[in-house]
């Protein structure tokens, strides 16, 4: 029963990771677009597919969490109960993973929330924003773009940790699921 939910858990994880990791890169690509205008000084001439861009670049994706399987067998003490080493080393390099993606997303949603920066003044949110709106930005004023510069350099350091974090929250989810396939045996 164990094996069988951690199993279920990791599964999603893994899944969860790989399209996490699809929209990371998605934040990651927009994000670099907006900077390269910025340097180039130039507003696109598209201005609606720039606005497009400008609410892809703005996010970040922190990635799966962590399997709750897994925390309550931490908090139990029950990884010394595990019988295989090579299991209880790949659920501590998924655990020791999944928290340093935590942090990630903690100190690059601080850097990134502060309220009077230039990204702030530049780009104005669509108070009517719900999902079923391509974007939830309503517009932005180029003038005030070059103030941005910092905030989306910001959000770019911090998506390529995440996205790294993402790769190995798979990485390691896979190795989890192929210990849970050793200990089946």
């Amino acid at each position: 029963m164990f094996l069988e939910q951690l199993a279920r858990e990791f599964t999603s994880v893994v899944e969860a990771g790989k399209a996490a990791k699809v929209d990371a890169d998605v934040s990651l690509t927009a994000t670099r677009d907006v900077l390269r205008a910025l340097r180039d000084g130039k507003e696109p001439e598209d201005k609606a597919a720039f606005l497009q861009t400008l609410g892809s670049a703005g996010g970040f994706e922190p990635g799966p969490s962590e399997p709750v399987t897994l925390i309550e067998l931490m908090a139990a003490g029950g990884l010394s109960e595990l019988s295989s080493p090579d299991f209880r080393t790949a659920l501590i390099r998924y655990h020791e993973t999944a928290d340093s993606q935590r942090e990630l997303t903690s100190l690059t949603l601080q850097r990134v929330s502060a309220p009077h920066d230039g990204f702030h003044d530049a780009i104005y949110l669509n108070p009517d924003f719900s999902p079923e709106l391509e974007n939830r930005l309503e517009r932005y004023d180029w003038d005030l773009m070059p103030g941005t510069r910092q905030q989306f350099q910001t959000i770019m350091q911090g998506n390529l940790g995440l996205s790294y974090g993402i790769e190995e929250q798979i990485v390691r989810g896979e190795a989890v699921l192929a210990e849970i396939e050793k200990a089946r045996k």
